[in-house]
């Protein structure tokens, strides 16, 4: 790598955001189609690769979010 940073200590240390702490802004679309494009790259060694990605633009999140809050 051209940084500081080992991929060894990149992968040690990387975590997933909880959901609820996730906030704005979105990615842009240019932003998205990369991040895309990487994800259908990445080894998938159990074999549980998705057939689809979806995404959900911010008025779809927001009606989404309220019928959610419905839910028992």
């Amino acid at each position: 790598m051209q940084n500081d940073i080992k991929l060894a200590d990149y992968l040690r240390d990387r975590h997933s955001t909880p959901v609820a702490q996730i906030k704005g802004p979105a990615p842009d679309q240019a932003e998205l189609e990369a991040i895309l494009t990487a994800s259908v790259r990445v080894p998938d060694h159990g074999k549980i690769a998705p057939w689809r990605s979806s995404s959900i633009v911010a008025t779809s999140a927001r009606r989404s979010a309220r019928l959610f809050s419905r839910l028992p």
